[in-house]
């Protein structure tokens, strides 16, 4: 009879979970100049829009410490990619993590489908025994699959090794004492009673247990008394915590309905933060819920409706911090094929026949979008300002002729900001009274938004409306003489 468990066995399984198609999973042609354009850890770990690779990249140049990565032999190689995935595991990457980074290292070669499991089982072999050595034993090494072991005929060694093989790639960071609990959990799950011999005889190969084999029979009997003694008081507190606590294998499978109200409610929970003017790590975030959900999800119906959350809520993120405002041709051009991929997306949602295609585009469009997002913070940091992430458009206030002081300053500011790309606060409070005066605002009124700069907002009201006034009539006094030469110039 196999040993049947629940529990995912093959490492490999589990990247169903974070790539549903290979479509999605392809190599830099580069690798030298994704080391050089490599950020920080310390910022790539806090970017959430950081995908695996960019990960990757960044742990191996900070390896490097500015060394050329092609000079390296394939030993060396193998010894720099040890320490990258010990550094992860320091800086409390979870495993499935570190495997997925760990599979775009260029030393495991090619690119694409034909070399994805390899690339993969390299990254899984080198984290496992990165993060614990005991895998690299040979007993771990020729262990069989647990799904092969049959529990009445195998050796008890070979069940042994197979348990702990399986459990030590789950949770690579345990000790042999933990891994040891965790087994006898596997097999009392699996039907094996607490009270069958079998468990002392499977139990009885841990490296905690070294029985002795002396040929002295007095001192192997005395030593072998001891053992034996730890050996049942370990599987009576073992049998125990199993009893007082549900095994972490046992997983619960969550129906596509509640996957789907797990993502609804964690993205209402941050509503707080969306109302509060955080835009980038609202959408950052929420984005990163709505493709999670999708990894998660197991019928298509469903799979579409959240493909359509996730094609407006790009369409929302864009609009509102202003990316499609851009003057930058080649990034207007950019997002512009974006939002029609999206809406391409949004027509063609029915037809489930072109579903992965759909899902392989509005992935590259969500990390295109995500990464446009990061620069324009980066660019523009007025645009961190919740006022300006809020603000209405400036075509629909700028001519309303009953509108606060406040929203017409902000409308404003958010059209300049996304215009003129690193613009300091000063130049866009200029540009602000140029802007509303030839509008054709009363200088009293842009004197009232302008008041609202946050240049003045350590002054009182009087103080800050004073202020304003100065700037406003600097401004028209200069658009004033400029009209006068214009004016000479035409007689």
């Amino acid at each position: 009879m196999a040993l049947e468990l629940s529990v995912e066995f093959s490492l490999e399984d589990s990247l169903k979970d974070c790539y549903t198609d290979d479509l999605l999973y392809e190599m830099v042609d580069d690798p030298m100049e994704a080391i050089q354009k490599a950020g920080a850890v310390a910022d790539v770990l806090m970017d959430m829009s950081a995908t695996d690779e960019d990960i990757y990249y960044a742990f191996l140049k900070e390896a490097l410490h500015g060394e050329n990565y092609f000079y390296k032999s394939e030993a060396e190689e193998n010894v720099l990619n040890f320490a990258i995935a010990e550094k992860m595991l320091h800086a409390n990457m979870d495993y499935q993590s570190i495997i997925r980074c760990m599979s775009y290292s260029p030393m495991f070669a090619g690119s694409g489908k034909r070399d994805f499991k390899k690339r993969w089982d390299k990254a899984t072999s080198f984290t496992c025994l990165a993060v614990n050595p005991v895998l690299s034993f040979t007993d771990m090494v020729q262990a069989k699959p647990l799904a092969l072991i049959n529990i009445h005929a195998d050796e008890p060694g070979e069940i042994y090794s197979s348990c702990l093989k399986t459990v030590l790639c789950k949770m690579p960071n345990l000790t042999i004492q933990s891994a040891d609990e965790e087994i006898v959990r596997l097999l009392l799950n699996a039907g094996v009673k607490e009270d069958d011999r079998l468990l002392h005889q499977i139990m009885s190969n841990s490296l905690n247990f070294n029985f002795s084999n002396s040929d002295d029979l007095v001192v192997r009997h005395e030593h072998n008394k001891i053992v034996g003694e730890k050996l049942d008081n370990f599987l009576a507190e073992a049998v125990r915590k199993t009893k007082e606590a549900p095994g972490p294998f046992k997983v619960k499978k969550l129906s596509d309905q509640e996957i789907y109200d797990d993502m609804q409610q964690k993205i209402r929970a941050m509503k707080e933060l969306h109302e509060k003017g955080d835009g980038f790590q609202y959408w950052q975030t929420a984005i990163n819920i709505i493709s999670d959900t999708m990894s998660r999800l197991q019928h298509l119906q469903n799979m579409g409706k959240t493909l359509n959350i996730w094609a407006v809520g790009l369409e929302r993120a864009s609009m509102e911090l202003g990316l499609n405002a851009s003057p930058d041709k080649e990034l207007q051009a950019n997002i512009k094929a974006l939002l029609q991929s999206i809406k391409d997306v949004q027509e063609e949602r029915k037809q489930w026949n072109a579903f992965w295609p759909l899902y392989a585009k509005i992935e590259m469009c969500s990390k295109e979008l995500m990464k446009k997002m990061a620069e324009l913070q980066q660019q523009n940091p007025l645009m961190k300002l919740p006022e300006v992430q809020h603000a209405e458009p400036l075509s629909d206030v700028i001519h309303r002729e009953s509108i606060a002081a406040e929203v017409l300053y902000f409308a404003a500011l958010k059209d300049v900001v996304t215009k003129n790309s690193g613009v300091t606060q000063d130049e866009a409070d200029n540009l602000i009274i140029e802007k509303l005066l030839a509008a054709r605002r009363s200088e009293d009124d842009v004197m009232l938004a302008v008041s609202h700069s946050p240049c003045f907002r350590n002054l009182n009201r009087t103080q800050a409306m004073g202020a304003a006034q100065t700037m406003v009539d600097a401004v028209a006094g200069r658009i004033g003489q400029g009209d006068k030469k214009e004016e000479m110039k035409c007689r």
